[in-house]
């Protein structure tokens, strides 16, 4: 299927999901996939801090490619059954029930939620420049003393030009209980309104996905900084209807019904521990 270019996983993508399966551990892996190896088998600063050598940091990139390479075929296995599941529903050979979405939506109970989600315009330091916190605290002051927001973000649009770093973002980001990293973020963002002025605020480094001059979704590293925002769209945490829900609840339904198929047709096994993520990569709705 991979050759015939039905499926496929982009690479930059399942490095990001090896480090998210790695805990703990991913903001490291992270910083060291990012370190340059020196030519001249010098320690640099930061490989200091990691008690890093030339030798050591080429293992751990090494580990992290084999690491990613182990999740591209466990993604490439995902895409292939709900690849074959979705066409078996479009050929009509697997058919989900009023029944069997509605048992679905009742066992899935709160589960199914809308996530609390803002859109934001930031003035932003990142927290390797020196000073950062007080920066953003600066900015927060000249706020208050009645400068405009829309005037301080054309000031660090310009500065951004002359120093090469982007002060000025606009992002978005999405209340996920399940990232104890980001809660001192949402402790001051949660249920803000439209409009609002928060910060100095501590953002940690996230992956943003961003289209790039070709029209392909990339990764972007975006570094932890300190920030004042202003809240461009808020968005609360909801339940879903069943309607809202029916693609998510169709994948796991359609990949276990293609399942069963692949054993009573093919004599294919599936082991516990191989079977799909319907969440990995962001993929798990069906099109009805």
């Amino acid at each position: 299927l991979k050759g015939e270019g039905k499926i496929d996983v982009d690479r930059e993508q399942a490095r990001e999901a090896y480090f998210q399966q790695s805990g703990d551990e991913a903001d490291h892996l992270r910083s060291m996939w990012n370190m340059e190896i020196p030519a001249d088998g010098s320690v640099t600063p930061l490989m200091k801090v990691y008690d890093l050598t030339p030798e050591r940091l080429r293992y751990m990139k090494q580990n992290i490619e084999d690491g990613t390479d182990m999740v591209m075929s466990r993604l490439l296995g995902d895409q292939a059954v709900q690849f074959l599941g979705v066409e078996a529903f479009k050929e009509g050979r697997i058919k989900i029930s009023d029944e069997e979405f509605e048992r679905e939506y009742r066992f899935a109970g709160d589960s199914l939620q809308s996530l609390e989600e803002i859109t934001f315009l930031a003035i932003r330091f990142p927290s390797a420049l020196p000073e950062a916190s007080a920066r953003a605290a600066r900015v927060r002051a000249r706020l208050d003393a009645g400068e405009s927001f829309d005037a301080l973000v054309e000031e660090f649009i310009a500065q951004s030009r002359q120093d090469n770093i982007g002060y000025v973002i606009e992002s978005a980001i999405q209340n996920n209980p399940a990232l104890e990293r980001f809660r001192g973020f949402w402790d001051t963002a949660s249920g803000t309104t439209q409009g609002a002025i928060l910060g100095p605020v501590y953002l940690p480094a996230y992956q943003q996905m961003a289209m790039d001059a070709q029209g392909r979704t990339q990764s972007v590293n975006m570094p932890d900084a300190y920030m004042v925002l202003r809240v461009l769209d808020h968005k609360p945490a909801r339940g879903l209807t069943l309607d809202e829900a029916k693609p998510a609840l169709a994948a796991p339904l359609i990949i276990g019904k293609m399942m069963q198929m692949l054993r009573d047709e093919r004599g294919v096994e599936v082991y516990q521990e191989n079977l799909p993520d319907t969440g990995d990569m962001g993929g798990g709705d069906v099109g009805l």
